[in-house]
């Protein structure tokens, strides 16, 4: 049962030794190497993936087995990756991981961020009063200039701004 999870989970996962020998893989991986499964099980990250990424790589792992803890990482390879260590009777043998593409979701939320500065510098500098209502149209926050329009009259400002 546990061999058919990791072979149908649609995230990249492999499993090495203490040496950091893969020792397994399962196919989103394998798409993510390159490679199929009988050329990645036996090999290192050396053998793999540019020399700098490799050792990058055995670092954590060496983190994994010196912590005796699941690490969690965002790396710019893109993608996030947690190992875990693998324990055999309280002895870690190993470590997996399992990592995915969250360059998407980086690039959306860099995009809402940047929104965000755009609209709070145009109410800023905007004569402009704007509410934000949830979806029965009740107020739910109002957002006023800094600046005053100077067109508009103080009582007329407070009809609008109540």
């Amino acid at each position: 049962m546990y061999r058919s999870l990791l072979e149908n989970l649609k995230q990249a996962l492999f499993l090495k030794n203490r040496d950091g020998v893969f020792i397994y893989v399962n196919e989103p991986f394998c798409r993510f190497v390159g490679r199929t499964s009988d050329e990645i099980i036996g090999q290192t990250d050396l053998d793999l993936f540019p020399e700098e990424l490799a050792e990058k790589s055995r670092a954590d792992d060496l983190r994994v087995i010196e912590e005796d803890r699941k690490v969690q990482i965002i790396e710019e390879n893109p993608g996030e990756d947690g190992e875990t260590p693998l324990k055999q009777e309280g002895e870690i043998v190993g470590m997996q991981g399992v990592f995915w593409d969250v360059t998407e979701r980086k690039v959306m939320k860099d995009a809402l961020v940047k929104n965000e500065e755009q609209f709070r510098a145009f109410m800023a500098y905007s004569p402009a009063v704007a509410w934000v209502k949830d979806q029965e149209l009740k107020d739910r926050h109002r957002l006023h200039s800094s600046r005053r329009n100077p067109h508009l009259s103080a009582d007329r400002r407070s009809r609008w701004c109540h």
